[in-house]
């Protein structure tokens, strides 16, 4: 019969506020200095501080030191940077980041193509870049993976490619005037599905070739690079034996 609304208490009678009063009033507060004053296992210590396992601290204690593990454990807990990867198409990237830095501030990433950092508070998905699916919302670790994939004139497969941003930065990578052919899939399905319509809305359909009587074929023709999607079993494919110059799998999902 204590109900909490707007940081406040309400009791249904007086005997139960003072209860509750009397309660929390012989609530022993503690610090953390006192509390590690009483633990000597460092481990416990470093577990608690960080609340992260014990194990962690155990298995890299033989390599690492107790400033660089508390390092390590600060890292943990702070907050990661927003990073965005800039889907320009045919549009001019430095006209884009322009309009967004009017917006929020934002800091390039050093060798990782049309990344950025954002700084400041507001939420990015309430741009106008956004909506129109000028950039990607993206960790740096699935950005980069995509950037380190060889650019290479040939066939491409992109094996496990839902949802689809590592797709459109695989493709990003070529000009009109290379000569690449990029096959991309996934499971047929939602997974599928979801990589379908995210390839649609982020590239430009204007390139699109959409065969009625298959609607899961999606051909894109952009000069002599093309992007070809199929939903697909990945243990079952199609492709004869040396079809591809390049296999790119991200099955883990670096991001």
């Amino acid at each position: 019969s204590i109900s909490f609304e707007s940081s406040k208490f309400f009791f249904s009678s007086n005997k139960q506020k003072r209860l509750c009063k009397s309660y929390l009033e012989s609530i022993t507060q503690y610090s953390l200095d006192s509390i590690f004053d009483t633990i000597h296992d460092p481990a416990q210590k470093w577990s608690l501080k960080f609340s992260l396992p014990k194990i962690m601290f155990n298995s890299l204690s033989f390599d690492f030191s107790t400033k660089e593990l508390n390092l390590l454990g600060n890292w943990f807990n702070t907050p990661s940077p927003r990073y965005i990867w800039i889907n320009n198409q045919n549009q001019d990237v430095s006209s884009i980041v322009e309009n967004i830095n009017s917006k929020v501030s934002l800091l390039a990433v050093p060798a990782v193509n049309k990344s950025f950092i954002v700084t400041g508070n507001l939420a990015i998905q309430k741009i106008p870049e956004f909506t129109n699916n000028q950039l990607i919302i993206q960790d740096l670790g699935a950005t980069i993976i995509s950037q380190l994939v060889p650019k290479i004139n040939g066939i491409v497969i992109d094996l496990c490619a839902a949802p689809g941003n590592k797709t459109i930065q695989l493709f990003d990578k070529y000009t009109s005037k290379d000569h690449c052919s990029l096959f991309a899939g996934d499971l047929p399905g939602s997974r599928f599905s979801t990589f379908l319509t995210r390839v649609k809305t982020l590239l430009d359909q204007s390139i699109f070739e959409i065969d009625k009587n298959q609607p899961d074929l999606l051909q894109i023709h952009q000069g002599s690079k093309q992007l070809t999607i199929n939903p697909w079993d990945g243990t079952k494919l199609s492709f004869g034996e040396n079809f591809a110059n390049l296999v790119f799998i991200d099955a883990p999902c670096t991001g």
